[in-house]
């Protein structure tokens, strides 16, 4: 059972807006445990910004980005960039 289970069983039928809410506060909390600190979306960019103490598979996700074709880019700032 999730939160707007439990909220729509407490309190009854939520607006969208509160069910969008809390789709966006499970989100962030899926980014923060693999270690994304802020996530952009842009012109067809989406922009994930890892924790300089993110643990991350370096060497596949390079692996990962060289086989894009030039959608994806990561910079030494631990920035992720997909072209979408």
């Amino acid at each position: 059972v999730g939160m707007s289970d439990e909220l729509a069983d407490r309190f009854g039928n939520l607006p969208n807006e509160v069910v969008s809410l809390v789709e966006l506060m499970v989100c962030r909390s899926v980014l923060r445990r693999a270690g994304i600190i802020a996530a952009s979306y842009r012109k067809g960019l989406l922009s994930l910004t890892f924790h300089r103490q993110a643990r991350l598979d370096t060497e596949r996700l390079m692996m990962r980005v060289a086989g894009s074709l030039g959608r994806m880019k990561f910079s030494p700032t631990l920035v992720l960039t997909v072209r979408l």
